[in-house]
């Protein structure tokens, strides 16, 4: 990718940084109390105008965060920009009743500032309460956490967003339970959402009845799964998960690559070839493949290359003159509600620079 480019996406990707971590911190959550009663539509219209990103919070914020886990040069940001944030960011976690999976992001990306020296010694013991709030919930014994406590679908999101950051807990700790929970979670979605006609997960399935949800195949939701498999993979312990993990990951490698684009590009369904290129497919594929990149054998390793190198060109061709990754979907409206506008969003931004980054440490 082109040196130039890399520079305005990675201050692209800041920006966006301090945006979200305000909106998620104390401060940004006051501003949303105090502009609440003004009605649901005035209110939103009044934090659209503070310059509130539209939807969701703490699940992009920690995909945001990922080159936190590629740190090879060009520390200053990552290192202590990123510290300001997260302070702010997981003060205002500690006061939420229960952890919701999607903060399990940003936790990932605490956990990895504390292993840097970066965060002082009791931030593991912080994370470690907030995560227990999170092991206390239905479905962590059989591995069929609920996206939302008190309902049953069991999205393969949270395969990304809680099972990296338990077992990076976990391997820092010495505490196995964390360890079991992720591992559990991941081979559970696999064994549970595996459609047996074209061997893609499922967006979701219901933990009671075993429906599956959504569609095979949609492609940020591979992404995410494939993101589970590698950065758990990383981080797990015991050699006999490890070697099955490796094992899925590289399955799903291979399966993903075949389908590749000649632009280089996934699309956002990726069981149809008229569906629309997704750069936040792309963006989280690169970053999966730049980091298995690190730990596969040689063979592997150049078929991973290839097809990592064919992402970055993409990805560098959907940079606008802002540094801004354009064409990635929207955020879902649902499970099986996939959004049609594509723009540029956090979701691209963060993990095409941690792809970026790992991939000039190691190509």
């Amino acid at each position: 990718m082109q040196a130039h480019n890399y520079q305005l996406r990675k201050e692209a990707l800041q920006e966006e940084l301090h945006r979200y971590a305000w909106w998620i911190s104390r401060k940004g959550q006051l501003f949303s109390k105090i502009a609440a009663p003004l009605g649901w539509k005035r209110s939103r219209i009044v934090r659209q105008w503070a310059g509130r990103p539209e939807g969701a919070l703490a699940w992009p914020l920690g995909l945001g965060l990922l080159p936190l886990n590629t740190l090879s040069c060009d520390h200053d940001f990552w290192k202590h920009e990123a510290h300001h944030l997260l302070s702010n960011v997981l003060i205002q976690l500690e006061s939420e009743p229960q952890l919701h999976v999607d903060r399990g992001g940003i936790l990932y990306a605490a956990l990895r500032l504390h292993e840097l020296g970066i965060l002082s010694p009791n931030y593991l013991d912080r994370i470690s309460s907030m995560v227990n709030k999170l092991t206390d919930r239905s479905g962590v014994k059989d591995g069929k956490i609920a996206y939302t406590e008190g309902r049953d679908e069991v999205l393969v999101d949270t395969l990304g967003m809680i099972c990296p950051a338990l077992a990076r807990l976990s391997r820092l700790t010495n505490e196995s339970s964390y360890e079991d929970i992720a591992f559990r979670q991941i081979q559970a979605f696999h064994q549970n959402a595996t459609d047996s006609e074209t061997g893609w997960v499922w967006h979701a399935f219901n933990r009671k009845t075993g429906e599956p949800l959504g569609l095979p195949g949609w492609g940020r939701g591979v992404a995410w799964h494939f993101l589970a498999l590698v950065d758990t993979t990383l981080e797990i312990k015991a050699e006999n998960r490890h070697s099955l993990l490796l094992q899925q990951a590289t399955e799903l490698k291979q399966k993903l690559s075949r389908i590749q684009r000649t632009d280089g590009h996934w699309p956002c369904v990726l069981t149809d070839k008229n569906s629309h290129p997704d750069t936040s497919v792309t963006a989280m594929v690169a970053y999966g493949l730049a980091r298995l990149s690190t730990i596969e054998t040689s063979t592997s390793e150049k078929d991973t290359n290839k097809c990592l190198r064919a992402a970055l060109a993409a990805l560098d061709n959907t940079t606008d003159t802002n540094g801004r990754i354009l064409m990635g979907s929207g955020e879902a409206y649902g499970i099986g509600d996939y959004s049609t506008n594509f723009g540029a969003h956090l979701w691209n931004q963060g993990p095409a620079v941690a792809a970026e980054i790992c991939a000039n440490a190691n190509l």
